[in-house]
Order: structure tokens, then sequence, then C-alpha cells
């Protein structure tokens, strides 16, 4: 069992540039969006100011020029997550532009800081309201990406019935909730009780996976005490965690060729079929276990006929 899962996440990594795609998709379509409003933004704000300040005149692309500046500023080569968590704080984009207006302005708007003040305010919410589109849209195409890529891998290793998926999926989901109502009950209880619920969960989902693949792959072709035994229920958490095991190491090993951003982005879509493959693991044993057997039995009636 554990070395057809870990060979099933390694072939599974042929489709590792279908989430990332998708999920990439889904950020140009928000920058193709964000563009536009931040665009307004700088824009409205500039005019705001001409209007309040009629001694200068500002331009939006020399405002924009200023903050990349600033943006380009951050330590992007050492703390890349650092540097990207600085650029979407409010506070920094706030001070940011106060710092390009008054280089641009070169003298004292003291008197005019309210209305500038305001300008800011309203152009930092619309750009702000811009970033949330993008990780809106980030999102949706990394939910699509998943649901993509597992029906792929489903028809890798471990393809079944459309009415046994629902069944299986509604069983799933009732678990999941009834595990998670139970953990959050008993750490109320008891805080660190969440370590050993955690664990019995895990096991549990282990089980049930177990049992779920019996049922469809194996029910009435093999005997239940074959499939739904500790050794197997051991070997199939042992393989789960040599393969979140190989993920870490993967996304440590990008990590530190590339950089922080480029792991957590590479890291995410690893994951993804991680967890698909975990989730499959089961059924790919037990559909192996039913194939072997029964080709088994083929050649012993075969050699009996003979």
């Amino acid at each position: 069992m554990i070395k057809r899962g870990i060979k099933n996440y390694f072939v599974c990594l042929k489709y590792f540039f279908t989430p990332l795609g998708t999920l990439f998709l889904g950020i140009i379509i928000g920058f193709s969006v964000f563009i536009p409003i931040a665009a307004s933004a700088f824009n409205g704000m500039a005019e705001e100011i001409n209007r309040v300040i009629t001694e200068i005149s500002i331009e939006p692309d020399k405002l924009f020029e200023r903050l990349w500046i600033c943006i380009t500023e951050l330590d992007w080569g050492n703390n890349a997550s650092g540097a990207l968590e600085t650029m979407l704080s409010r506070e920094w984009l706030e001070l940011t532009l106060h710092k390009s207006i008054n280089s641009l302005f070169g003298g004292d708007y003291t008197i005019y800081a309210q209305q500038i003040n305001d300008a800011v305010n309203v152009a930092v919410a619309q750009i702000a309201a811009g970033v949330i589109i993008i990780a809106l849209c980030a999102v949706a195409s990394a939910v699509a990406g998943y649901f993509l890529v597992k029906f792929l891998i489903r028809r890798t290793i471990a393809k079944r019935a459309l009415w046994k998926f629902l069944l299986v999926t509604l069983a799933d989901c009732t678990a999941v909730v009834l595990l998670f109502i139970l953990n959050v009950w008993l750490t109320a209880l008891w805080v660190p009780s969440i370590v050993f619920s955690s664990l019995i969960s895990f096991l549990s989902l282990g089980g049930m996976s177990l049992l779920e693949a019996y049922a469809v792959h194996a029910a009435g072709k093999v005997k239940f005490k074959e499939i739904v035994t500790l050794k197997n229920l051991g070997l199939l958490i042992l393989t789960n965690i040599i393969i979140c095991l190989l993920w870490f190491a993967l996304v440590l090993i990008v990590t530190l060729i590339l950089n922080e951003i480029a792991g957590y982005i590479i890291g995410l879509v690893l994951l993804e079929i991680a967890g698909i493959v975990i989730g499959m693991n089961a059924e790919s044993f037990v559909k192996d276990y039913v194939e072997k057997r029964s080709e088994k039995r083929e050649e012993v009636q075969t050699a009996e006929a003979a």
C-alpha cells in the first residue's frame, strides 16, 4: 500500500500545471479588474488634490511612479513574504501616498491636511476593494482548479460511477461535520483534548475511507475482513503521513531555490494534489486488490478447466 500511495502521488504530479494554470488565470482576471480601479483611484485623488491645492498640478503618472519606487525599495530579495504583507497593509499605503504627495508638492501643505487625508482615504479604499477582488478571483480559481484536478486524478487512480460518487460525498460531508462538532465540543471542555480528538478524527477518517472503498469497489467480490483490518488502516495512515512529508520536502526545496512567495503558490498546488491523492489512496488500494484477486481467481479456474 505504501509503495502504491507514493507512486500515486508522483504520477499525479503530472497534473501540476492544471491547478497552477487555473490559479494564475484567476489572478490575471483579478488584475484586469484591479488595474482600472487603481488607475481611477489615482486619477480621482490627483484631481481632488489639484482642486484643493490650486498652486500645483499633480499628475497621476508621477504619483504612481513615486509609489512604484517605494514598492521596489521593500526587501523583496530576502523577505518577499514580509514585503508583500507590508505592501498590502493599509497603513503602509496611506503613509506612502502621503510621502509621494509631499515629494511632488515640495512644500508645507499642513493647512490642506484634512482635504488631502480625505482624498487619500478614498483612494486607499478603492485600491483595497481592488485587492479584495484579486483575492476572490484567486480563491475561486483555486477551488475550480482543485475540482478539475480531482476529476483528472480520479480518472487516473480510482474511477467510480456517478451515483457512488454522490453517495460517498454525502457520507464524507456528514462525517467531517460530525467530527468537527465533536472536536469543538471536546476542546471547549478541555483545550488539551484537541490533540487526542484530532488523532481520533485522523484514525476515524482513515477507517471510513477503507469502509467507503470496500463498499464502492469490493462489496460482494472479496470478504470484508480482507480489506478493513488494523494492518491496512495502519499502512494507509503511514502512507498518507509519508505523502505529507514529501509535500513538505518539495515545498522547502522550492522555497530555498526561489523564494517564499513561490513556495506558497507552488506549495498550495502540491498540497491540493497531495490532499486529493490521500483521499483516494484507500480506493486505489482496494481497487487494485480486487483486480488482482479476480485475475488470480480466473487463473485458477483456467488451470482447473485445463
